[in-house]
Formats: structure tokens, C-alpha cells, sequence
């Protein structure tokens, strides 16, 4: 942190680590984070929980553009003893809870009402898990015991926790696969890099996705050059490479066909199938693709 000299865009002098460590680290946490934990040992502030939720949500969200999917929240508590031992049963009773919390405190009261502003009749903000659910693709709980319960107790709450918390990073996985915005291993580092230079420049301008992905990461410009980027994308995958290369002959084959086809089809020949794969049959053999097409 010291070798970035962050400053902030309206004073020259270096930023300080208390300074980082409230404003700095929360943006990257949000927006790079599947699943943000929230460690508590007070289930009976659960209102007072979620309230601090949402206003730290609140100040970082906006710190990052085209972020794809939303980090899901996960309420861990440490309890002695613990008041409820399934996690689907406490997160039920949480949220059934936050349907029924008012927005009381004059700043999530403003929170609110910008929301609002910005959204439809029908998908306004009327609670506290209303408001929660816009910083966050979902809310659970975990009740974690003392070490006094029992190593069997507190094995199987410490299972929910795991299970819990893979079930979350899937579904935003999927979410940013689904949208070709995956980042593995290694482009994290470089968009975490990327990401702490771009705050030290300027505090308060968000990180953008998309722009950094366009800037770093350009397209190919030939046929070539498409096919060893899928290729690349389907190994991370796939790592038996005898169906890496099946499945790479059938995406190509059929790719190639297609292409043929239209060609054909705008030259006026309208049946043009039987003549292409008699043309094309003994490539095809020889490439053991065949029987693909």
C-alpha cells in the first residue's frame, strides 16, 4: 500500500492506512468478492447487522461499472449457544424478518428514496430486505457454536458454512460465465493490480470492467485467432485433451458448414448440402470428423 502513495483527489498529501482501510479496501472487496462474509457473535442486533450492511453496501457499489454480478451476503454468527442449527431455517427467519423492518433511520431512509427514484412502480423499496437485495443477490445465515458444543456440532454448522458459501460463488460464476465475464486465477491478479492503480489515481472514480477488459484484452482479427482463444477457453474446462479435441473438430466443423452453406445459399444454390459433404467428405475423414457432421 505504501509503494501505490495513494492520495486522494482533493489533497496532495499521502493517504493514511486508516484512510485505505475504510475507503480503499471495501471497493475492492465489493466488487471483486462472490461472497462477502459478516462475522458477528450478537444474533439478537440482527436489524442493527443489516443496517450496517447496507450503508457500507452503499458507499462502494457505485465504485465499480459493469460489475456483472452482485456479491451475495453471508451472515456468520458466533453464538454460545447457538439459537438455530440450519442455516436454511435461520436464513428464512432472518428474511422474514427484513420484510417486516421498517426503513426508520433517517439514512436509509435517503437510501431508499434514491432507489426510488430510479426504479419502476412495482419494484419499489418498501424494507429493509428490499433495500439489502439491491446491494446483494442474496442474504443467509450460519449459526457457528463455541468450541464448547462439541467438535460433532460444531463440525456440522462448520459443513453448512462451507457448502453455504460454494453454493453463492457458484451461482455468481455462473452468472458472469453466462455473461463471458468469468475472470480465472490468473486475470484476477492483473484486474486487482489494475483495479488498486486505478484508485490511487482517483478515489471516487469507479473502475470499469468492461473498459479495462476491452483495453487488455482485444479481440482477435482472424479466424485463427478466435479459434486458439475458444480453444484456450474450453482446455481451462477440460483438461483430457482427447475431448478437447473432439469437441473443439464438432464447434469448428459445424462453424465451417454453416459458413459454406450461406456462401452457397446467396449464389443462388439452394440444395447445396449434398455437393459440400461429397466435396469435403475425404478432409473430413482424414481430420476424424465425420461422423460429427
Amino acid at each position: 500500500m505504501n509503494m501505490l502513495n495513494l492520495k486522494r483527489s482533493d489533497q496532495a498529501e499521502p493517504l493514511t492506512r486508516k484512510f485505505c482501510v475504510e475507503h480503499v479496501y471495501p471497493r475492492i472487496l465489493y466488487a471483486f468478492s462472490d461472497v462477502i462474509c459478516f462475522v458477528t457473535q450478537q444474533a439478537n442486533i440482527a436489524e442493527d447487522i443489516v443496517e450496517r450492511l447496507i450503508k457500507w453496501a452503499d458507499k462502494v457499489h457505485l465504485k465499480s461499472l459493469n460489475q456483472v454480478a452482485l456479491p451475495h451476503a453471508l451472515i456468520v454468527v458466533n453464538q454460545k449457544p447457538i439459537s438455530c442449527s440450519d442455516e436454511r431455517l435461520a436464513s428464512s427467519e432472518m428474511l422474514g424478518k427484513m420484510q417486516d423492518w421498517k426503513l426508520i433511520d433517517s439514512e436509509l431512509g435517503k437510501i431508499a428514496a434514491k432507489w426510488n427514484d430510479l426504479l419502476p412502480e412495482g419494484s419499489q423499496v418498501k424494507s429493509m430486505r428490499d433495500l439489502l437485495l439491491r446491494y446483494f443477490g442474496s442474504i443467509n445465515v450460519v449459526h457457528i457454536p463455541h468450541i464448547d458444543a462439541g467438535p460433532d456440532q460444531v463440525h456440522r454448522q462448520f459443513q453448512q458454512l462451507r457448502t453455504r458459501i460454494e453454493n453463492e460463488k457458484a451461482a455468481v460464476q455462473g452468472k458472469r460465465w453466462r455473461a463471458f465475464s468469468q475472470i480465472n486465477a490468473v486475470q484476477l491478479e492483473t484486474y486487482l493490480n489494475a483495479a488498486f492503480n486505478h484508485f490511487s489515481k482517483d478515489i471516487n472514480e469507479p473502475f470499469d470492467f468492461f473498459k479495462y477488459s476491452l483495453d487488455n484484452n482485444s479481440l482477435p482479427e482472424g479466424l485463427t485467432g478466435h479459434a486458439t482463444r475458444l480453444m484456450s477457453r474450453i482446455r481451462e474446462k477440460e483438461w483430457n485433451a482427447k475431448w478437447l479435441d473432439k469437441r473443439s473438430a464438432e464447434i469448428f466443423s459445424s462453424y465451417i458448414t454453416l459458413r459454406i452453406v450461406s456462401k452457397e445459399i446467396r449464389r443462388g444454390m439452394y440444395n447445396p448440402c449434398d455437393r459440400i459433404c461429397s466435396y469435403f467428405r475425404i478432409s473430413w475423414d482424414i481430420a476424424g470428423i465425420s461422423d460429427t457432421i
